[in-house]
C-alpha cells in the first residue's frame, strides 16, 4: 500500500483531490443559496451534487492520464500506475451507483409526491406554528401561544397572503416533525416557527421563516424585551415578519398595522393572552373562564379592539355551542365596540354575522359577511362565515365552495371535515360524505358527533350491517344520553322498518328535550318521517318561536314529502312575515354570494 500512496503523491492526485473538494463544496454552497433565494426546483441542486460526486473520480482519472504524458509523449504506465487506475475506476463505479441509488427519480416516490404536493400550495402561503415555550414553566405557555396566535391574526389581514388557520397550525404543538411534512399537511409553502424564553422579567423571542420546498431558512431575527414590554415585542415581530414575507413573496414590503400606542398595558395584555389560551381548549368551562378574562380586558383597556372582538366571539361560541342565549346581547355590544375601534376586525364582523342570523336579521348578516370578505377573502374564518350564510339561505353550491376553501386553509380542523361530510350527506353523496367523515375521525377518533354521523351515513348509503356494527360500538354512549338517540339509532330503526322502535327512541329523546339544545326542527323532521304531522307541527312551532334557521330548510329536505307541504298548518306557518322576509332577502344574499341567475 505504501508504494501506491507514494505513486499517488508523485502523480499529485492528492492535491487534485483537495482542490476539487474545496472548489466543489464552494459551488454546491453557492447553488444552495441561489436555490433558496430564487425558489429553484429541487432537481437543480440535486443535479449539481450528482455531477460533483461523479466528477471527483473522473477528474482523478483525467489527472492520472495527464501525469503520464511527459513533454507531449505518453509514458508507458507501470504496474503500480495500472493499480492506481483500477482503484480510480472502482471509485467512479461506486460513485455512479451512489448517484443512481440516491438521486434516481423512482427511488424516492414519496419525496417526489411531497414536492408535487408542495408545488400546488399557493406561493404566498404560510403557516405560523406555535412558538416553543423554552422556559419550562407550562403556566407561562399562554405567552408563547398568544404570540403565535396574534401573528396569525395580523398576517391574516393581508389579502394577498393565504394563512393556515390557527386550529391546524396549533395541532403540531409538541410534535417533532420536519417542515416539509408539516407544509404538506397544511398545504403551504412557508413555515414560520420560533421560540419564547422568559426568565426573571425578561423575554427573548426568536423567529425564523423557512421555505418548505427547499428546507432552507430565508429569514430570522431575535427580540429581547422586558416582560412588561411583551405587547411591543409582539408588535415589532409582527411588523418585521410581515415586511420580510411580503417582500419575499409579493415583491414589496407591506407594513402590518401596529398596535395603537397605550391601547393596553402589559399586565392587561397578559390577561388577554391567558384568555386566548383558554379559548383554544374549547370546553364550556374554559370558554366561560376566557369570557371572564376578556371582560376584564375590555374594562381595563377600553381602547383595545382585539379585546372586545375576542370577548364577543367567545360569548357567541357559548351561545351557539352550549345554548346560552343570554350571551348574545353583551356579545353584540362588544362586537360593535370593536368595530368602532377597528373597522377591519374580521372577528367582530363574524360575530355580528352570527348574531344577526340568530335574530333572523338577514340583510344585516349578509352585509357583515360582505364587509369581512372585502377585508380578506382568503381568511379561513371568512370562508367559514360564507358557508354558514350560504347554508342559512339554501345555496348549497356556495356552501360547498366555502367549505372546501375553509378546509384548505384549515386542513387539520375536525369541524371543517365534519361540515363537509354533513353537506355531502344532505346532498345524497354518500361515498364522499363517508370519505370526509373518515378524515374528520382521523383527527378526533373518539368524537361522538363524528362517529354517530358516520353511522348515519352508512345507513343512508344502505350499508346497514356496517351501521349496526358502528351503533353497537357506541351502545354505552347512546344509553347514557337520550340526545344521541335521534342520530344513528333512529335512522337505523327507520331504515330497517322498525317504526315502533323508532317511535320509542324518538319519544324518549323528546322527553329529555331542552330549549338550549336548539334542535326542535330535528324533532319535527323526525316525527314527520314517521307520518305524525300533528306532533311534527308542534315541534316546528317551537322551532319558529326559537328562530331556528334549520326550520327554513324544511321544504327542501331531500326526505320531504308533499303531505307536510300541503298541510294547512304548515302553509299557515310558512306564510308568516319573518319567513317571508327570509324569502325576500334570499335573492339579495345570493347576489352577494355570487349566485348566477339564469
Amino acid at each position: 500500500m505504501r508504494h501506491l500512496w507514494d505513486r499517488v503523491r508523485e502523480l499529485k492526485l492528492d492535491q487534485v483531490t483537495i482542490g476539487y473538494t474545496v472548489g466543489g463544496w464552494a459551488i454546491i454552497q453557492a447553488i444552495s443559496l441561489g436555490a433558496s433565494a430564487f425558489q429553484w426546483q429541487p432537481w437543480i441542486l440535486q443535479t449539481v451534487i450528482a455531477v460533483a460526486v461523479l466528477g471527483l473520480p473522473a477528474s482523478l482519472i483525467g489527472a492520472w492520464a495527464l501525469a503520464l504524458r511527459e513533454s507531449g509523449h505518453l509514458i508507458k504506465p507501470t504496474k503500480v500506475d495500472r493499480q492506481v487506475l483500477t482503484i480510480l475506476g472502482a471509485l467512479l463505479g461506486l460513485a455512479a451507483i451512489l448517484v443512481v441509488v440516491v438521486f434516481w427519480p423512482g427511488r424516492h416516490a414519496a419525496s417526489s409526491n411531497l414536492a408535487a404536493d408542495q408545488s400546488t400550495a399557493p406561493a404566498a402561503s404560510l403557516a405560523v406554528l406555535p412558538f416553543a415555550n423554552l422556559g419550562g414553566d407550562e403556566s407561562k405557555r399562554y405567552i408563547s401561544d398568544g404570540i403565535s396566535d396574534q401573528l396569525i391574526n395580523a398576517l391574516s389581514k393581508i389579502p394577498a397572503l393565504s394563512i393556515a388557520a390557527q386550529t391546524s397550525s396549533f395541532s403540531f404543538v409538541g410534535k417533532h416533525q420536519d417542515v416539509k411534512t408539516i407544509a404538506r399537511a397544511l398545504n403551504v409553502r412557508m413555515i414560520l416557527e420560533g421560540s419564547v424564553f422568559e426568565d426573571h422579567g425578561r423575554i427573548r423571542i426568536i423567529a425564523e421563516l423557512i421555505d418548505a420546498a427547499t428546507g432552507f431558512q430565508i429569514w430570522s431575527d431575535s427580540f429581547d424585551r422586558n416582560l412588561d414590554d411583551i405587547l411591543a415585542a409582539q408588535d415589532s415581530i409582527t411588523r418585521a415578519i410581515t415586511a420580510a414575507l411580503t417582500q419575499r413573496l409579493l415583491g414589496k414590503a407591506i407594513a402590518s398595522p401596529s398596535q395603537p400606542a397605550n391601547a393596553i398595558d402589559p399586565a392587561t395584555y397578559r390577561t388577554f393572552l391567558l384568555g386566548r389560551f383558554y379559548v383554544q381548549r374549547d370546553t364550556q368551562e374554559d370558554l366561560r373562564r376566557a369570557a371572564d378574562l376578556f371582560k376584564q380586558v375590555t374594562l381595563k383597556a377600553p381602547k383595545y379592539a382585539e379585546g372586545f372582538a375576542q370577548y364577543s366571539h367567545t360569548l357567541v361560541s357559548l351561545e351557539t355551542e352550549y345554548g346560552d342565549p343570554a350571551a348574545l346581547v353583551p356579545a353584540e355590544q362588544a362586537a360593535q365596540r370593536a368595530l368602532v375601534l377597528d373597522p377591519k376586525s374580521i372577528l367582530a364582523l363574524r360575530s355580528l354575522l352570527a348574531i344577526s342570523l340568530e335574530k333572523w336579521d338577514w340583510l344585516a348578516a349578509a352585509d357583515y359577511f360582505r364587509r369581512a370578505r372585502d377585508i380578506n377573502p382568503n381568511n379561513s374564518g371568512v370562508q367559514h362565515s360564507q358557508s354558514i350564510l350560504a347554508a342559512a339561505f339554501n345555496y348549497p353550491e356556495q356552501d360547498l365552495e366555502a367549505e372546501k376553501k375553509a378546509a384548505d386553509l384549515d386542513p387539520l380542523s375536525f369541524a371543517e371535515h365534519f361540515n363537509l361530510a354533513i353537506w355531502y350527506s344532505q346532498q345524497g353523496r354518500y361515498e364522499e360524505a363517508l370519505k370526509a367523515q373518515n378524515a374528520a375521525l382521523q383527527l378526533q377518533p373518539t368524537n361522538m358527533a363524528g362517529r354517530d354521523s358516520k353511522c348515519s351515513i352508512e345507513v343512508e348509503g344502505n350499508h346497514l350491517k356496517d351501521a349496526e356494527q358502528l351503533a353497537a360500538s357506541m351502545a354505552s354512549e347512546y344509553a347514557a344520553s337520550a340526545y344521541w338517540l335521534l342520530g344513528c339509532p333512529f335512522d337505523l330503526a327507520v331504515a330497517q322498518g322498525r317504526l315502533a322502535g323508532a317511535r320509542k327512541l324518538l319519544d324518549r329523546a323528546a322527553a329529555g328535550y331542552s330549549p338550549s339544545d336548539g334542535n326542535a326542527t330535528v324533532f319535527g323532521n323526525s316525527y314527520r318521517r314517521l307520518g305524525d304531522l300533528t306532533t311534527a307541527m308542534m315541534w316546528y312551532e317551537r322551532a319558529y318561536a326559537a328562530r331556528e334557521r334549520d326550520l327554513l330548510l324544511v321544504p327542501t329536505d331531500r326526505l320531504q314529502t308533499r303531505a307536510l307541504l300541503n298541510d294547512a298548518r304548515w302553509k299557515a306557518l310558512w306564510s308568516r312575515q319573518p319567513i317571508q322576509d327570509w324569502l325576500s332577502a334570499r335573492a339579495a344574499v345570493g347576489h352577494i354570494l355570487g349566485v348566477k341567475t339564469i
